[in-house]
């Protein structure tokens, strides 16, 4: 099992023009771009490792005034952009990032050009007026190709709507499209199109059952309209501090509903909680802290109706599997009909009425939507970079949803401080430090572990990784060895003589270079 990843360092977007073709004879009536990203990738390596060039394209869409549209998360990471047509490269800044979608609008830089291949490139248009009831529509999706030669185009169905599970740990549901078809190739990012309108924006494809998802243009068009506020556009070799700054404060035109819930399915389990034959609802799990002045929902409440002051008349019951009627997107599960309407975000401040059974008596409350922020979360989230410490072979990580997510099996108490203790109003001071796994040395002959949490060192409580790099470097000060805890009840003692050679070991035997990232001094 590999140690966690570092984050990487040296992030380039190109974005790539049409071959040689004149920029003026768009393809297929849409003006897509080649999204070509590289850089350095740290997925599934040792975080002392350097990173290893990638380059992954994708399928932009231009939207006039030297603004692309594209769907990449992993843009995230980027340090530096630039964009490239034809023989030209400008500099590409992001205007606005979604840390929850995954969408970008790119701007470029064209002041430095001594001609201008892009004045007669005709931005691509949105198709507003799409009908999501109409199921059976044709539909085309363009994808560029990786040789930047061509636009790929298939003929593919529109299926209807649906809902789609984002990654992100900010999001729940969002309403999607639904399409099938024969598209060998096709991915994320890829452009649908009716009438030369752009009508989706691929989310995933299997080419195993020829189905895919979309981002409907409601959400689109919402995140374009907020890109397109405002003027401050992050500088070129500052985009990872713009991103960061946003991520951190949640920045997605998306909201999360505010709480965790389960589906009751069986009528055993509804007629515990008094429902009526026949009633759906969901059990109220957790109340997310930051919704406890926004709502009087209380953990173990049961949801059966909800009712949004603004729009509904009266109150909408809940379907079988949480799901709630949208007059334009269909039946949507309960997060995405709390947070969007018509497939497109509802505001800050947006009032419900929920109907919920609670002691068995049935209760109507208010509810209203409240922004997430990354700084809710006590187990850091998966865009940090990991941090780890290796004392005489002992390979020792902070715990992180990325952490979490590679193990396959993880123990039942960090998946525990992963799931339900990873939404706390908590600062970052308190970051639970794992025993990834023990480097075999003589140092550490007869000791075996992995993905073990330390409790503490020399019994004093153990906070985040760097107060044990404090503790460990007082120990050696003191001529003292080091003793780890571990949540197992296990002793790990480990001679403070054996320390420098142990480092060397780990150095040329294992070749790793670094015993430590930055941890401070």
């Amino acid at each position: 099992m590999c140690v966690r990843h570092i984050l990487g360092s040296a992030l380039a977007i190109c974005l790539i023009g049409m071959s040689s073709m004149p920029l003026t004879a768009v393809e297929n009536g849409v003006s897509t771009v080649q999204v070509r990203i590289t850089g350095r990738d740290y997925a599934h390596r040792e975080p002392w490792q350097a990173g290893q060039s990638i380059s992954n394209s994708v399928t932009g869409v231009y939207l006039g005034n030297d603004r692309v549209l594209v769907l990449a998360p992993e843009l995230k990471q980027a340090v530096t952009a630039t964009v490239r047509f034809q023989d030209l490269e400008y500099t590409a800044r992001i205007r606005s990032f979604d840390s929850t979608l995954g969408l970008a609008v790119l701007e470029l830089d064209r002041s430095e050009a001594y001609h201008d291949p892009l004045k007669n490139l005709v931005g691509a248009q949105l198709n507003g007026d799409f009908a999501h009831s109409n199921a059976g529509q044709p539909l085309r999706l363009l994808s560029r190709t990786t040789d930047q030669a061509r636009t790929r185009e298939f003929t593919i169905v529109y299926e209807g709507t649906d809902a789609a599970r984002l990654e992100s740990e900010a999001s729940g549901n969002i309403p999607a499209v639904r399409f099938s078809g024969w598209a060998p190739g096709a991915r994320r990012g890829d452009v649908l199109v009716q009438a030369d309108k752009v009508v989706g924006i691929v989310l995933s494809f299997s080419e195993e059952h020829k189905e895919g998802l979309a981002i409907p243009v409601p959400l689109l068009r919402t995140f374009i309209s907020a890109a397109y506020k405002g003027e401050q556009v992050a500088p070129p070799l500052s985009v990872i501090d713009f991103q960061r700054e946003q991520n951190q404060t949640g920045h997605s035109v998306l909201m999360h509903c505010g709480f965790e819930f389960q589906v009751l399915k069986n009528e055993t389990g509804r007629r515990y909680y008094g429902l009526a034959p026949g009633t759906h609802a969901v059990l109220v799990s957790k109340v997310l802290p930051w919704m406890h002045n926004h709502t009087a929902l209380k953990d173990g409440d049961v949801i059966v109706a909800i009712q949004q002051d603004s729009a509904d008349k009266q109150a909408r019951l809940l379907q079988e599997g949480a799901l709630i009627k949208d007059d334009v997107m269909g039946m949507q599960p309960l997060d995405a009909a709390l947070t969007t309407r018509a497939g497109a975000p509802l505001a800050e401040g947006t009032r419900f009425k929920l109907t919920v059974v609670r002691n068995r008596r049935k209760e109507v409350i208010d509810y209203r939507i409240a922004p997430f922020s990354y700084s809710h979360l006590a187990v850091p989230q998966s865009f940090d970079r990991p941090a780890y410490m290796i004392v005489g072979g002992l390979v020792l990580v902070e715990l992180s949803e990325r952490y979490l997510n590679e193990l396959e099996h993880p123990p039942a108490n960090l998946e525990y401080l992963g799931n339900h203790q990873r939404f706390h109003a908590e600062s970052y001071a308190r970051r639970y430090v794992i025993l990834d796994r023990i480097l075999p040395l003589p140092v550490n002959t007869g000791y075996s572990a992995a993905s073990v949490l330390v409790v503490s060192v020399n019994g004093i409580v153990v906070r985040n990784l760097a107060h044990l790099k404090q503790l460990v470097s007082a120990r050696i000060a003191a001529n003292e060895h080091i003793a780890f805890r571990l949540a197992d009840g296990r002793l790990i003692v480990i001679d403070h003589n054996d320390l420098e050679t142990s480092a060397e070991l780990v150095r040329s035997r294992h070749g790793i270079p670094y015993l430590e990232s930055q941890l401070g001094p």
